[in-house]
């Protein structure tokens, strides 16, 4: 991915070195132009929004798909709804979600969520990547958090 360019535009040309052959986590977003589908544009504008926040998560990255510019992704990965966003991770389609979608519900994907902090860090982000959920009350009793239980299990 270009530096500083937090969501890519791809073409089926591309797919196979961007998503199928990348080692991490890529969230493909299938949408349509934004002239005839509105739910692709406002959905638009909140995915570069979380892509800028998550920046500078390892192994995870964003990038779009045109349908009506690449035809045969659509066609393979049976896309049908738009918007729909299907998680690849390690090339391999792991998630799929249709319509539209919140930050939260994205994060809950990804596997990325934020973190409240208390004292002198409150109201700052802290994105963690969750794998476990011990791992989730590490970090949370490192900031001095509640223990909560991991929202993605």
């Amino acid at each position: 991915m270009i530096q500083g360019e937090a969501m890519k535009r791809i073409y089926e040309s591309e797919f196979e070195k961007e998503v199928l052959k990348d080692a991490g986590k890529v969230l493909v977003n299938f949408h349509a132009d934004w002239s005839w589908c509105p739910e692709s544009s406002s959905q638009m504008t909140l995915l570069e929004t979380l892509a800028h926040k998550l920046e500078g998560v390892e192994g995870l990255k964003f990038v779009q798909v045109d349908v009506d510019e690449n035809i045969n992704l659509a066609t393979l990965y049976r896309i049908d709804t738009l918007p729909t966003f299907v998680l690849f991770k390690n090339g391999e389609p792991i998630h799929r979600a249709v319509g539209l979608q919140s930050e939260s519900s994205i994060r809950r994907i990804l596997g990325v969520m934020p973190l409240e902090t208390s004292g002198d860090k409150k109201g700052e982000e802290i994105t963690a990547v969750f794998k476990r959920p011990e791992m989730v009350q590490t970090i949370q009793k490192e900031l001095g958090g509640s223990q909560t239980s991991n929202p993605l299990s």
